[in-house]
């Protein structure tokens, strides 16, 4: 179904429902990915960006909610790495997975007296199909932005080629589904992935820019 669409995600539902007669879990995985400058992204630009990673992951939320209700049943929400650190480029991006974490933890506690278990998994870098169809808005191609833009990206693809791919991530939704009282947020990725987050704790926050920036660039 086309998560952008409220029909189509109502009908999605319905025929599920008509077809099984329950639904026992979601787990929301689709999003895309659009790399360019805050300031040159045009605005239609994001605001597809957050149709399709938060609204979409809403939209089947609440066209889900009564069946799961009434099954006691589990929603696992993908958030990302970006979920909880901005990275320059990736600002659109980011913003739709700190949105999708936020709406997350509001739904835990909303649905937690009705025993519907809600969670973030809240991936590292993994190759998957999205990670290797980014989009890269035609706003870049020049500006002020635009060498800086290009080292960036050429940066991006060489780590992409080095990650690894998601079965890890597969198999911790295939635990929390199986969990009985799974917790409200996962990180899963490598150490050093790890390590940033910790990273952005603890440090000075201009202390952490400078290695992320030369991390990036």
């Amino acid at each position: 179904m086309d998560i952008a669409d409220d029909e189509a995600v109502e009908k999605g539902v319905a025929h599920i429902l008509a077809t099984c007669g329950r639904i026992d879990a979601i787990v929301n995985n689709a999003a895309v990915n659009l790399r360019g400058s805050v300031e040159d992204v045009p605005m239609a630009e994001g605001r597809e960006i957050m149709e399709i990673n938060y609204f979409g992951t809403l939209r089947v939320c609440r066209a889900a909610l009564p069946a799961l209700r009434a099954r006691k049943g589990s929603i696992i929400n993908i958030g990302s790495f970006a979920g909880s650190i901005g990275t320059q480029f990736g600002g659109h991006y980011a913003a739709s997975k700190y949105a999708v974490q936020g709406v997350t933890e509001s739904l835990r506690r909303e649905l937690a007296p009705f025993g519907v278990r809600v969670t973030n998994i809240s991936p590292g870098f993994f190759r998957t199909g999205m990670s290797e169809n980014i989009v890269v808005s035609d706003s870049m191609q020049d500006g002020a932005y635009a060498e800086r833009f290009s080292r960036f990206m050429k940066n991006a693809d060489k780590f992409m080629k080095n990650m690894t791919t998601p079965e890890p991530v597969a198999a911790l939704v295939q635990e929390i589904l199986e969990s009985r009282n799974p917790k409200g947020y996962y990180f899963i990725g490598p150490a050093y992935q790890r390590a940033v987050l910790l990273a952005k704790r603890l440090l000075p926050q201009t202390a952490f820019e400078a290695i992320m920036d030369r991390v990036l660039e």
